[in-house]
């Protein structure tokens, strides 16, 4: 059944779970390099990547039930860099500026990735909303 993930030395998850997981650790990654620059240990980057990928195969390897619906749910929360881009009204080279500045979203393998939540702290921020 694709609604648990095994991961590392016989753990098995929810596949909503490994999705939380992976959006606190990215979470936890904004807020150390914009307190103090400080990059996400290695560990943690490697565990958020892993189950990244869990979560992307098990969407991709469900059947049609509602388990897809809920891998495909949980993956809705990121954007490549066109669909923010697009939500943002800058163009895609400038969202990847940002990123590559650390101001959004965070890479995996050679994409990036921007949070829905990112996307609407970043529009604030530069349209001066407060």
């Amino acid at each position: 059944m694709a609604a648990d993930i095994r991961y590392g030395d016989g753990i098995t998850i929810s596949v909503a779970a490994a999705a939380v997981m992976v959006e606190v650790i990215g979470l936890a990654e904004k807020l150390l390099a914009r307190q103090n620059g400080q990059p996400l240990s290695p560990r943690l980057q490697a565990m958020r990547n892993d189950l990244t990928d869990c979560v992307a195969r098990a969407a991709a390897n469900a059947d049609v039930s509602t388990n897809e619906v809920t891998a495909r749910a949980v993956l809705a929360f990121e954007k490549d860099t066109t669909a923010a881009a697009e939500a943002l009204g800058i163009s895609p080279s400038g969202v990847r500026w940002a990123c590559r500045a650390g101001r959004l979203g965070r890479k995996v393998g050679d994409r990036w990735l921007i949070s829905d939540q990112e996307i609407a702290m970043y529009k604030q921020q530069t349209q001066g909303v407060s």
